[in-house]
């Protein structure tokens, strides 16, 4: 067994002990799309987006962002995109687990299951 597998093989004992399970490509295509979408460079600029996130506290709904091309084209299964989020490891989205809106954990921006920083 050469090094990478080494790695790769504690990774995965890591994990199991931790009770994580390693994203899919699909999932984590999920988290690096939303965490774009609330990372500093898109909110600042997403007017669309900032207006979401003044109504509800940082909340915005699964509903309303699925309705983004990208996602959508990714899924549009609430499921599948918290169960990608929770396994996101940086964190920077929460996730609520009624009616399953996300925001940032941070809240930089004014402003069940949560999404957050």
């Amino acid at each position: 067994m050469n090094s990478q597998q080494r790695k790769l093989k504690q990774n995965k004992s890591a994990m199991a002990e931790n009770g994580a399970e390693a994203a899919s490509a699909l999932e984590k295509q999920i988290i690096r799309q939303i965490e774009y979408y609330f990372g500093d460079a898109n909110l600042k600029r997403d007017r669309f987006l900032q207006e979401r996130v003044k109504e509800d506290d940082g909340w915005v709904s699964l509903e309303t962002m699925t309705k983004f091309n990208r996602l959508k084209a990714l899924t549009e299964d609430f499921n599948v995109i918290t169960t990608a989020l929770e396994k996101s490891t940086n964190k920077l989205i929460e996730v609520r687990n009624c009616c399953v809106p996300g925001r940032r954990t941070d809240q930089i921006i004014t402003g069940e299951r949560a999404v957050t920083n």
